[in-house]
């Protein structure tokens, strides 16, 4: 195939996606009011759940690594909901496609519709959460406008990789199922050489690798900097926006050679 047809397909796509923003946000929200229907507090128990978990957690780990509570709260809060809002995208995708293959065999739907709902729904369930992130770095004075500025602009080049690798994953995983199992272990494994818990300053030098090789890693550094008043390295920001050109272009490729094969592996 031809990079010209396959340029043609996945730009077809794309726009075919945008043009159906309403079906994404309805087949998103519909979800999240699934999971929660006949709940008094709704979506809320995301917030209340996090902001627990991240105090009782955040309270006994400072004292393990002997770190002060200013330091290691805001630190796990905004690693552990974005983590989350990272790592849930990228399992969920990976039976994307199955779950919503009566969508895709009963009428016309683009296959970009089924992966940014996925994208849509976790991004909903991020900004119920990030009410966490805010009051914990009102709390400890950390806010600044400027970084949530910049936050929000990172964000925004966050999505597009997360959208990219998501699409990625779900075609690899519709067609050989096998994969599933593979990325939810891979997911877990990650979940531990990602600075969380701990710091990357705490690693031995001979170390630092792990952190410089897991794109998770990366993404959550450059994010949560400018939410603490910290400056992003060159190195990091220079990872990050490669993770985003490659992520979108390997996406660009694979969906338009592959896009009309999906419907026949779901």
């Amino acid at each position: 195939m031809k990079f010209s047809e396959i340029s043609r397909n996945a730009t077809s796509e794309l726009r075919a996606t945008a043009e159906r923003w309403r079906m994404i946000h309805l087949m998103g929200s519909a979800e999240l009011r699934r999971r929660y229907a006949r709940s008094r507090l709704g979506q809320f128990w995301l917030t209340l759940s996090t902001a627990v978990f991240v105090l009782a957690l955040g309270t006994f780990w400072a004292q393990v690594v002997k770190l002060p509570l200013e330091t290691m709260i805001p630190h796990l809060a905004i690693g552990q909901i974005l983590w989350t809002f990272l790592s849930t995208s990228v399992l969920e995708s990976t039976s994307a496609f199955q779950s919503y293959s009566w969508v895709l065999q009963n009428q016309y739907t683009p296959n970009g519709v089924v992966i940014s709902s996925v994208v849509y729904r976790n991004i909903l369930s991020f900004i119920y959460n990030s009410t966490v992130i805010v009051a914990i770095i009102a709390f400890f004075g950390l806010f600044s406008m400027s970084g949530v500025l910049t936050f929000l602009l990172l964000f925004l080049l966050t999505c597009v990789f997360l959208s990219a690798s998501c699409f990625i994953v779900a075609i690899i995983c519709v067609r050989f199922r096998d994969v599933i199992q593979i990325v939810a272990t891979l997911m877990t494994a990650l979940f531990f050489f990602t600075p969380i818990f701990w710091k990357q300053q705490l690693l031995p030098a001979e170390l630092q690798w792990i952190v410089r090789i897991n794109p998770f890693a990366i993404v959550i550094q450059v994010l949560r900097a400018p939410l603490m008043g910290q400056p992003i390295t060159a190195a990091d920001l220079a990872a990050f926006l490669a993770l985003v050109l490659l992520s979108a272009a390997a996406a660009f490729l694979l969906v338009g050679r592959l896009r009309h094969r999906i419907i026949f592996w779901v």
